[in-house]
């Protein structure tokens, strides 16, 4: 598949792959994982909209990086998916395994060695905003989880809650569970008008 990614034209034959990847779980109800790929870089463009991300890394900003992880960031689910039940199909480890895959990647996307490695630790890191958040609201300490996130990724941590954000904007979160879905968008305006301040 040719697709269109900061104004390039790019081969990408690994994404046709994902079509007809089904994930079952309390975030995808027999979603395809091409088309969940696909919502979450529509989400994106609408929230860097919001949340313009300019700074150059190397020779992309920012906000290229995050689009070329939403092409990338779910493309090892062939390879991890496994099949436990109808009901449970989880894609263990996936952000591991793409983030090991990035390099081979790099030609396609135009990446110097600083770009690379700022999208590896994106799609590496990319669900860790999902495990803070879920521990903020398990124990209901939210300052406490966006310290821990920024400890870890301390010059990414807006860029990976923009992501997150639409992740979930790609799931089908808000139509199993729209409660949960509200709650943890609460949670990332907020963690970003608090990382905003902060700039």
């Amino acid at each position: 598949m040719v697709i269109k990614v900061n104004k390039l034209k790019i081969d990408l034959p690994e994404l046709d792959l994902l079509e007809g990847i089904r994930e079952v779980h309390p975030w995808h109800d027999n979603q395809d994982v091409y088309k969940h790929t696909l919502a979450v870089m529509e989400g994106l463009e609408t929230l860097l909209k919001k949340f313009p991300l300019t700074e150059k890394i190397g020779d992309h900003t920012r906000e290229e990086l995050l689009r070329i992880t939403a092409v990338l960031h779910d493309m090892a689910k062939p390879d991890t998916i496994v099949y436990q039940s109808k009901n449970l199909t989880p894609c263990r480890a996936h952000e591991v395994v793409m983030s090991g895959r990035v390099g081979k990647f790099s030609k396609r996307f135009g990446l110097n060695k600083k770009d690379e490695d700022w999208l590896r630790k994106l799609i590496m890191w990319h669900a860790l905003p999902h495990d803070m958040i879920t521990l903020a609201i398990a124990r209901r300490e939210e300052d406490k989880f966006l310290k821990e996130l920024m400890q870890i990724a301390p010059d990414m941590g807006i860029d990976l809650l923009v992501f997150y954000w639409a992740d979930m904007i790609g799931s089908d979160l808000l139509k199993l569970n729209k409660k949960e879905y509200m709650e943890r968008e609460r949670i990332i305006q907020q963690y970003l008008t608090k990382l905003g301040e902060n700039e």
